[in-house]
């Protein structure tokens, strides 16, 4: 059986995204008849993703999701070919499917205790089967959304979320259903590009989504950003419990006014992880979608947060690198998925973004982590700020 979040060495040949979609789309009908023998069951869209396989569904009256994760890794693994033919995924996936702690009902379970505990407010469970976990649709904008169209308001939206979880963090871990530790920012990139498949996985970024002469440009900036990275000792204490993926499209405004979070990942790692994951992901969306002086109020409204939390912090300087460096190591990774994804794979809007500019993404990267190269005692983030500013501008 293959551990879950692993890979398997060398591509034994793709999979095409048709086929792999309509496995799993076979397993949200059955999971959900299942579960709701005799309703009516309507699939309204797929919605573009590179890690499970997520559909808007009708189940009744009931408007929910359903997402499908196949042996616990990314589409993009899949796709290519890296867990063999559809024929050995199939297969897999049907002993994946009956482990009582496969990815799905892990996460039941923590949306289960995060409804218990209150707050933050997640997504209502509707239920989960084998492999397919459902949820109740939520309505409102996202903070992706409100972002692009209020960038002036980044740190209070940010500094809001951030608040949120701060009962969290003071949580009894022991009461925890299970944990969801592929999700780690660190563990995530030392798995991708420190084991002995990492260069192989580098010289195939941007293969099918980059014209040669670029792509050779964004390997070379990528390669020297991630060798910086993997020099250092990613940060372990203070451990707390954080909310594991933590982005602006899992974050949402209801009517009802009280944000809510959407698929939750749960597990006990360095203190600043939530919000370096915020931050990176924020910074990546005000680079790819933004025009410059939208991408100067979200990159000061970024710095006035990192510098609120940095203040009471008693080894400041070091905190800040430490953020820093999880910002450029998420960035990578998840940078490395959309550039890796096959070209029959939809990406979501960020992945298209980024697919769009990826030599700007890339020369952003190159700018902070040369930053974090050279300031070894000085604070890096102003330095690591400015050098991106410059490469968007230079652009």
């Amino acid at each position: 059986m293959i551990k879950e979040g692993t890979t398997t060495g060398p591509a034994a040949g793709s999979i095409p995204a048709a086929d792999l979609i309509s496995c799993a789309a076979g397993q949200v009908e059955d999971a959900a008849a299942t579960l709701w023998p005799g309703e009516s069951f309507l699939v309204h869209c797929q919605v573009p993703t590179i890690t499970g396989y997520v559909e808007r569904i009708q189940v009744g009256e009931r408007h929910l999701y359903a997402k499908v994760s196949i042996l616990g890794v990314s589409l993009v693994s899949l796709l290519r070919g890296l867990y063999g033919p559809l024929e050995d995924v199939a297969r897999e996936q049907r002993l994946y499917a009956a482990r009582p702690d496969n990815l799905p009902r892990r996460e039941a379970g923590q949306l289960g205790f995060l409804a218990e505990l209150g707050r933050p407010r997640v997504c209502e469970l509707a239920g989960v089967h084998g492999a397919v976990l459902f949820t109740a649709a939520a309505s409102g904008p996202s903070m992706a959304d409100v972002l692009a169209a209020a960038p002036e308001s980044t740190a209070d939206l940010l500094g809001e979320v951030m608040q949120e979880l701060d009962g969290l963090r003071r949580v009894d871990r022991r009461g925890l259903p299970g944990v969801i530790e592929q999700r780690g920012i660190a563990a995530t990139f030392a798995r991708k590009f420190g084991g002995p498949d990492g260069d192989a996985y580098i010289r195939s970024i941007g293969e099918h989504r980059c014209p040669p002469e670029q792509r050779r440009a964004v390997v070379a900036l990528l390669r020297a950003s991630i060798g910086v990275l993997l020099r250092r000792r990613p940060p372990v204490s203070p451990a707390v419990l954080v909310y594991g993926d933590l982005k602006p499209e899992h974050v949402l405004y209801p009517d009802s006014g009280q944000l809510l979070l959407l698929d939750p990942g749960l597990r006990c790692t360095w203190h600043g992880e939530d919000l370096a994951r915020l931050v990176s992901r924020t910074l990546l969306q005000a680079v790819t979608e933004m025009d410059l002086a939208a991408l100067g109020k979200v990159y000061s409204g970024v710095a006035a947060l990192v510098d609120q939390h940095a203040q009471p912090m008693p080894q400041a300087q070091r905190w800040i690198r430490n953020l820093t460096a999880l910002w450029l190591m998420d960035t990578i990774n998840i940078v490395s998925s959309y550039l890796t994804a096959p070209p029959d794979l939809a990406l979501p809007r960020q992945g298209a973004a980024v697919a769009r500019q990826p030599l700007l993404v890339a020369t952003v990267v190159h700018k902070a982590a040369t930053a974090l190269d050279l300031h070894r005692t000085a604070s890096v983030w102003e330095s690591a700020l400015a050098r991106t500013l410059q490469a968007v501008m230079a652009a």
